[in-house]
């Protein structure tokens, strides 16, 4: 986070958060204080996981969901019910 606070300082803008596989990293209590402190600091975040499972309960409106499988992109909307 320190990180991001000083590309934002440097360039004047936040960069592009990439976060990979952090389900398998943090617990749900500890992910979900991630995501929530990004979205507070109104970062763009790619999150890559192979069980999007953990994530449903933090996805909101403007999230984005995509599958990548056999090299293929495919859109899945944004997870919400």
């Amino acid at each position: 986070m320190a990180e991001l606070d000083h590309l934002q300082e440097t360039f004047g803008e936040m960069p592009v958060l990439l976060l990979d596989d952090i389900a398998s990293e943090l617990d749900r209590e500890r992910m979900t204080n991630l995501l929530q402190y990004v979205r507070q600091q109104e970062v763009q975040v790619l999150i890559t996981t192979t069980d999007v499972t953990p994530f449903l309960p933090v996805l909101q409106q403007d999230s984005k969901l995509f599958r990548v499988e056999e090299g293929r992109l495919t859109y899945e909307g944004n997870g919400t019910p």
